[in-house]
């Protein structure tokens, strides 16, 4: 009987000996399973090159480059991001950081970057740009070391500047005074009026300027010159008389026969417009009006009293005197004043004779 229960016990005792053994086993195996399967590979390339490649147990990116002994500096950039949980067979990227020239508004800083875009760079350091502003390279652009990022700060404003406005030489003739004799009769004033410009800066210097609208001041003061149009009387012997056409006798030292062209005070013909500087000014400081006429001084002095014959039986031009002189007039040719260019045009080029007249 008792022979059987001991038997009965070890056969029980057996049983859950080897159960326990089996239940150990297990374990084994599920926590030898487990370990094996947290083992990750894990690559890091630096600037694209193998740095190392390792088994670890880690389970984020920086508890393996921590691990690793790997010193990733501020300003470099790791990816996948720090944080990142580590994957099989994962691959680390590390972008080494390196000093890179920001050129603003013409102002160069120096800041580190890691392969970023252009957009990137300028945020993490809290460079800002305006609406109107000029960037090279583009935002979406990926820097290297050899990038240079060139801000031009462009900025507009309306500025206003006071300009003067040219009066207007209004020439009337006078039957009462003898050809080639002027008279002021109102000096001119210039006005003046107010121009607002819109003017663009580039790097705080001066691109552009542009006329955005203006107003007048001040008005201008014509001036207004009266020209002689009456034959002059000249004697010789002693006689006195008006000219009136071609066989009246004059009191002349000399004559020459010379070609005339015409010329008139328009753009056309002077290359001038009312207010330019010396517009309406003869070489002699005379104004121009009919009568003063352009000569070679060398042939006819400056300042020398004329009359101006035609020899086509067309009229004649009258009495004028020397007071300008051109660059085309060299010579026996002289350049008689017309009071329109239409005049002037129909003149064209005529022979005439040209009378010195004497004191």
């Amino acid at each position: 009987m008792f022979g059987t229960a001991k038997i009965a016990v070890k056969r029980a005792f057996s049983t859950r000996t080897f159960q326990a053994i089996i239940m150990v086993i297990s374990a084994i195996t599920v926590i030898t399973t487990s370990t094996l399967l947290s083992i990750k590979t894990v690559t890091v390339k630096e600037n694209g090159h193998e740095l190392i490649t390792a088994a670890t147990f880690s389970g984020t990116v920086e508890k393996f480059i921590n691990a690793s002994g790997i010193v990733v500096g501020e300003y470099d950039k790791v990816s996948p991001p720090m944080l990142s949980t580590l994957k099989k067979n994962q691959e680390i990227n590390i972008t080494r950081a390196y000093p890179l020239n920001i050129s603003v508004g013409g102002q160069v800083q120096t800041v580190m970057a890691a392969g970023q875009t252009v957009a990137e760079i300028l945020e993490v350091n809290n460079i800002t740009m305006d609406s109107m502003d000029i960037i090279s390279p583009s935002l979406d652009s990926v820097v290297n070391k050899n990038t240079q990022i060139t801000i031009t700060k462009v900025t507009s404003d309306m500025v206003p500047v006071q300009e003067e406005l040219a009066f207007t030489i209004i020439q009337t003739p006078n039957s009462n005074l003898d050809r080639g004799i002027t008279r002021v009769v109102q000096e001119g004033k210039a006005g003046t009026k107010e121009v607002m410009y819109n003017v663009t800066y580039s790097n705080g210097k001066e691109l552009s300027r542009q006329a955005a609208g203006e107003r007048i001041v001040t008005e201008p003061v014509n001036k207004i010159v009266e020209y002689g149009t009456k034959y002059a009387a000249v004697s010789r012997g002693g006689n006195v008389s008006r000219v009136t056409d071609p066989s009246t006798q004059l009191n002349y030292s000399k004559t020459i026969a010379v070609t005339a062209t015409a010329y008139d005070l328009s753009y056309e013909s002077c290359g001038k417009n009312p207010g330019d500087r010396g517009y309406g000014i003869t070489a002699s400081g005379m104004r121009a009006a009919r009568g003063v006429i352009a000569v070679d001084p060398r042939v006819i002095p400056l300042g020398s009293k004329l009359y101006i014959e035609s020899l086509d039986g067309s009229a004649d031009y009258g009495y004028a005197i020397a007071g300008d002189t051109g660059g085309a007039i060299k010579g026996n040719r002289i350049d008689l004043f017309m009071d329109t260019r239409a005049e002037a045009l129909r003149w064209g080029r005529r022979g005439v004779k040209v009378y010195i007249l004497a004191d």
